[in-house]
């Protein structure tokens, strides 16, 4: 197929908001990887392609809320290792909200 995934996706260290920060970057990164894949495949149903699509969408807007989120941890210096970290209500409705749209099945 010719596509290989770069990098190592283990390759981060522990320890706070650099390290949320690197992981957020590295998901982005596979992210784009998993579209330069799909926008390669040509032997792939379109239905297929338009759903997988939609994931990889999906997967960003989720990313993008998580990131937003990890910005304003680290800004009320919550990157401390905190087992119970502060959860963002608001965030966290939204993400269920758009897992459970997609989860729906279309009506008969």
């Amino acid at each position: 197929m010719g596509h290989s995934m770069r990098g190592n996706i283990i390759d981060i260290e522990p320890g706070g908001p650099s390290e949320r920060s690197r992981r957020i970057a590295r998901i982005a990164v596979l992210l784009g990887e998993l579209e330069a894949l799909s926008d390669a495949a040509h032997n792939v149903p379109f239905s297929l392609l338009m759903e997988a699509r939609a994931h990889i969408e999906k997967a960003r807007t989720l990313l993008e809320d998580y990131r937003h989120t990890a910005a304003n941890a680290d800004e009320e210096g919550e990157g401390d290792g905190d087992p119970q970290p502060h959860v963002d209500r608001d965030v966290l409705d939204r993400m269920y909200r758009r897992l459970e749209a997609g989860r729906r099945s279309p009506e008969r």
